[in-house]
């Protein structure tokens, strides 16, 4: 965490200091390396509601056709 905070204070700091506030806006959206960073946690935010009815169609699942589950679960992503 502390590199990704010094790179991106640094490149701020140097882009702001050049007087070019206008091309660091470019620069951010040319740059997808330091969005990259940000994006995951707005990223990770639509995935809830997703996995809201992806947790029920599972126990559906589970309860309609517990017999596959079983074999598969204990297999690999059981423990």
């Amino acid at each position: 965490m502390e590199t990704l905070r010094e790179q991106l204070s640094g490149a701020i700091t140097v882009e702001h200091r050049k007087g070019q506030p206008f091309y660091f806006r470019k620069l951010e959206d040319e740059q997808p390396p330091p969005l990259v960073e940000q994006p995951p946690p707005i990223v990770e935010q639509p995935p809830p509601q997703v996995e809201q009815p992806s947790l029920p169609r599972l126990q559906s699942r589970r309860r309609s056709k517990p017999p596959p589950p079983s074999p598969t679960g204990p297999g690999g992503p059981g423990p």
